[in-house]
């Protein structure tokens, strides 16, 4: 049974909140995000016990915030309203950052491009490929995700990335998916992949500056390196 707000509890609502409007979520415990999260779910019941439980079952807020619908709801007193709010998040986060987000001028180094997308997957919790469109100068002409979700990155579509290279007037690109499990360890997809797109490029006169497979925390330039170079003729 729920247990309703008492005088308590709404005085705990009161402090938690002017905690946050004083001092942000600094010094908050995942469990206590949750919570002030829950009060506007959860309006009339103490929340305190079902924030444990989430972040009990997913181990941490940031995969509460990244499992499926599904799975949230599966944890006893979450419904489809909270578990929508739950997922609300980080999309919420990721509508705001690109709204505040200025596109870059140019690049110079790798480290820029990688310092790039890995902000552009921030909250991608599934693999996503993308193509990044320069000018002969390193110069931003756009960024776009065009397949998400896929295990295997020899489906990637050949077609659909000249497409958006052409589209965006590119000199070259550079081909970039990230590993939402943490690893850099390109795949033998990731390899058929690069090759194929290679010559594709190649064929349109657009020049592949890298592959990149970005974490949050690392990337791996892989044309460019010398362990795995030499399989793409550099």
């Amino acid at each position: 049974m729920s247990v309703k707000i008492t005088g308590t509890h709404q005085g705990h609502r009161k402090r938690l909140k002017s905690r946050f409007l004083n001092s942000g979520l600094k010094d908050f415990e995942d469990h206590n995000i949750m919570e002030l999260l829950l009060f506007y779910a959860v309006p009339y019941k103490d929340t305190n016990e079902l924030a444990h439980r989430i972040i009990d079952r997913f181990g941490s807020i940031e995969k509460a915030f990244d499992a499926d619908f599904e799975k949230l709801c599966e944890v006893e007193g979450v419904g489809e309203n909270i578990a929508t709010l739950i997922k609300l998040v980080p999309e919420i986060s990721k509508f705001y950052l690109n709204l505040k987000k200025q596109e870059p001028a140019s690049f110079r180094t790798t480290e820029d491009i990688a310092a790039f997308l890995q902000e552009q997957y921030l909250f991608d919790n599934r693999e996503c490929f993308s193509i990044l469109c320069l000018d002969n100068s390193g110069g931003f002409l756009g960024f776009e995700k065009m397949q998400t979700g896929t295990a295997n990155m020899t489906e990637v579509s050949i077609i659909k990335a000249i497409e958006i290279a052409v589209r965006n007037n590119a000199a070259c690109v550079v081909i970039c998916h990230n590993h939402p499990g943490g690893t850099l360890e390109p795949s033998s997809e990731d390899i058929i992949t690069t090759r194929r797109l290679l010559d594709a490029f190649k064929a349109v006169s657009i020049r592949v500056m890298d592959h990149m497979i970005v974490t949050k925390k690392s990337y791996l330039s892989l044309i460019n390196t010398r362990q795995y170079g030499s399989l793409f003729g550099k």
